[in-house]
């Protein structure tokens, strides 16, 4: 089973939110890979205690600024992933951006677990979360229905259908 782009929209567009809710595995993947410093070398993961509460947990300030380095980041990616092509293609086929105007926010499971990574062009054998177009991507968050995202972790884009857990 393949699934579509329309698919991983913010579709079905009930009761939009902001950020997403504490605690959930979305909320935990974008502060985890967006509250940092971005610099030229890489991306400079925070290290500090999570405000919490309690204290060493994340919270809602630690939210506020992970999305607003995912926000910023969606608008401008620093780091894009190569995608695109099709999948299963080779790594040297896969492109940066396909010129389509589009960023996705795609997981994978990496050696360290779940990871996610923002791409400029379709994200095929990924797991794709979130998409918008980059030139207005104030839009979707405005829109974006924080379920289906969650939902959309189940899913592996463009390729079979495999069991994620």
């Amino acid at each position: 089973m393949r699934t579509s782009r329309s698919s991983t929209r913010s579709s079905p567009l009930a009761e939009p939110a902001a950020t997403p809710p504490r605690g959930g595995v979305v909320t935990e993947l974008i502060v985890k890979f967006f509250h940092g410093e971005y610099t030229p070398k890489g991306f400079k993961r925070y290290a500090g205690l999570w405000k919490g509460p309690p204290p060493g947990n994340i919270g809602k300030k630690d939210i506020a600024v992970g999305m607003a380095g995912f926000k910023e980041q969606m608008k401008n990616p620093m780091f894009p992933v190569k995608g695109g092509v099709g999948y299963g293609i080779d790594e040297t086929l896969k492109v940066m951006d396909d010129g389509k105007g589009w960023v996705w926010l795609a997981a994978e499971m990496s050696p360290g677990g779940l990871a996610v990574d923002l791409f400029t062009s379709v994200p095929y054998g990924k797991r794709a979360l979130l998409v918008a177009k980059r030139d207005n991507v104030d839009e979707m968050f405005a829109k974006v229905n924080w379920d289906v995202a969650l939902g959309n972790i189940e899913k592996t884009f463009g390729g079979p259908l495999i069991k994620q857990r």
